[in-house]
């Protein structure tokens, strides 16, 4: 009875402003349409992309507030995102990171949660921004700011609402939409509690510089720093909370994949080059793969280091950008101790990340080309990849760097984020990102921070478990 009796005195006190010009829209829907399934927690469970114009001067701040009034009247709110910065006027989708997240009422996490009521009949999902004269302060502890608070804090700094109604109908019995043009949403996969893995308010970092296009992350545990690299822009990066970011290669060949040896060696794939190269702890730069059988490589692109020191890179083609390769096909290299090189897996179509499980038992392999979004992993016997078997399929985009966590979790670059798998191949989560990633590793002083290189931004986010050693 509190909470509808404060709904209403909220709706009463708060002013309507229809007919100002404020207006919210989205390129995924319009106004009264049907919320395509990926959007839902029926499809891939991602925040609907938003847009706004034409806000009342004097704006400094907006709150984004999703909400759904159920048959009996009780408001539930989904999505609480405040203090949005007035020079944002649009998310994209995915972003939840513009602003502060509040909590949502399904599981009173500060989090996203997607619509997928049970219920029966059509439900209305109201996306709604308001523009406010300043910043808010809650005036309550994070996990505890919700829909009413926000409303209620708001009030005096309230300058402008723009809303965007949409609707969603559910199969009760399959969970399936009923509407016209919804395509049957996947099957919801069944794993261990995501929490084990992350903290729901766990926010995720961003290192603050645009670059433009990030890969090949790696940590350096004794400098308690993280090396990456920006292909287009032929650099490689070191950056650390300290000291911030600094230049650590010029004219780095298109570098893409990089990993340290066992002697803690820079080992960096170079897509225009084609070739894979070591910085010795002098700074000198050296070729240790150039050519495979008399032929260039077609531009190596990830790659990772096994206890026993032996030196494994994948082979794609993207670097050729069209251009016929000199191989016959896009293979994994072995660069054995002995420098012997071989190819080692030659049936993938597009080899993309690779690496271990913690006890080295499975070598996994991404595959990214266009029929094929999966990570094949290998059973590895006296040192050699064999019986390779799809291990997980990627429901977004197609899986490029992969890693491994101590326990055995694979987690996947993919379109929407990073998706984190058991080691029995369930998902079990995804790390949704702003940009499409590209790679991660895991790092920080106690391994336990995952950075995310993704397009033209470098993010990182804490975890509870440890990157595999």
């Amino acid at each position: 009875m509190k909470r509808k009796l404060l709904s209403l005195i909220l709706a009463v006190c708060l002013p309507s402003f229809a007919g100002t010009g404020f207006i919210l829209t989205s390129p995924a829907v319009k106004e009264g349409e049907v919320l395509p399934t990926e959007f839902t927690g029926d499809g891939e469970s991602a925040t609907l992309p938003l847009s706004w114009s034409g806000a009342p001067e004097g704006t400094k701040s907006y709150t984004l507030i999703m909400h759904h009034i159920d048959p009996e009247g009780k408001t539930k709110w989904y999505w609480t995102l405040y203090n949005i910065p007035a020079q944002v006027t649009s998310l994209e989708k995915n972003n939840i990171t513009a602003g502060t997240l509040g909590n949502n009422s399904v599981n009173h996490r500060l989090e996203y949660a997607p619509p997928h009521s049970k219920g029966p009949g059509k439900k209305t999902y109201i996306f709604t921004v308001y523009a406010l004269s300043g910043n808010i302060i809650p005036g309550v502890p994070a996990a505890e700011v919700n829909r009413e608070v926000l409303l209620t804090t708001m009030k005096d700094k309230l300058l402008g609402a723009a809303s965007l109604s949409v609707h969603y109908t559910r199969n009760v019995e399959t969970g399936e939409s009923k509407e016209d043009g919804q395509p049957p949403p996947p099957p919801r996969r069944e794993g261990e509690d995501r929490s084990e893995i992350y903290s729901s308010w766990e926010k995720l970092m961003e290192i603050p510089r645009k670059f433009i296009f990030t890969e090949g992350p790696v940590w350096l545990k004794e400098e308690k720093s993280l090396l990456f690299s920006d292909i287009d822009a032929e650099k490689i990066y070191k950056w650390s909370e300290m000291k911030g970011l600094a230049v650590c290669r010029e004219k780095s060949g298109a570098a893409n994949g990089n990993t340290l040896d066992k002697t803690g060696r820079l080992l960096t794939c170079e897509q225009k080059t084609r070739q894979v190269t070591r910085t010795e702890k002098d700074g000198t730069v050296k070729v240790i793969a150039g050519r495979f059988e008399e032929k260039r490589f077609n531009s190596p692109n990830d790659i990772t280091v096994s206890s026993d020191g032996s030196i494994w890179f994948t082979d794609p083609d993207y670097g050729l950008k069209g251009k016929a390769g000199e191989l016959p096909g896009k293979y994994v290299y072995k660069i054995e101790i002995t420098g012997k090189l071989s190819a080692v897996i030659k049936e993938l179509a597009t080899p993309n990340g690779i690496c271990f499980s913690p006890d080295e038992k499975y070598l996994y392999v991404g595959d990214s080309s266009a029929n094929t979004h999966s990570v094949i992993r290998y059973l590895m016997d006296n040192g050699m990849p064999v019986k390779g078997k799809t291990f997980c399929v990627i429901d977004n985009k197609s899986p490029d760097g992969i890693r491994c966590d101590r326990d055995g979790r694979l987690y996947a670059a993919a379109g929407d984020g990073i998706h984190i798998f058991s080691p029995e191949g369930k998902l079990i989560g995804k790390i949704l990102t702003p940009a499409w990633p590209t790679n991660i590793c895991f790092g920080g002083e106690d391994g336990r921070t995952l950075f995310i290189t993704a397009r033209s931004s470098v993010y990182y986010i804490r975890l509870k478990v440890d990157g595999a050693k």
